[in-house]
């Protein structure tokens, strides 16, 4: 199963009008997606940065994949590190 996995992301090709982005495990996981929105369109769109864009994809898939405790604690750990770095970056002024 994880060499189809590899091969299927190998193989992606965004203009590939055949494939079914609806139930695509690698370009489109049900777990990042509700209402036609998609997790990663957003953090494209807000133009996160990797510490944000972690916090809004755990927090959106804690319910739906996984241990949904787990995924709160890794988006509050990404989250005080954004902190810290704000309060860095503030003391620098």
């Amino acid at each position: 199963m994880v060499s189809n996995i590899y091969e299927q992301a190998r193989n992606f090709d965004p203009a590939d009008e055949t494939r079914d982005p609806d139930s695509d495990p690698v370009t489109a996981p049900d777990h990042y997606r509700r209402a036609g929105i998609e997790c990663i369109d957003v953090i494209e769109a807000f133009e996160l940065n990797f510490r944000l864009a972690n916090v809004v994809k755990y927090v959106l898939r804690h319910k739906n994949k996984g241990d949904p405790l787990q995924d709160l604690l890794k988006a509050k750990f990404y989250l005080d590190r954004e902190i810290e770095k704000a309060v860095e970056a503030d003391d620098g002024k």
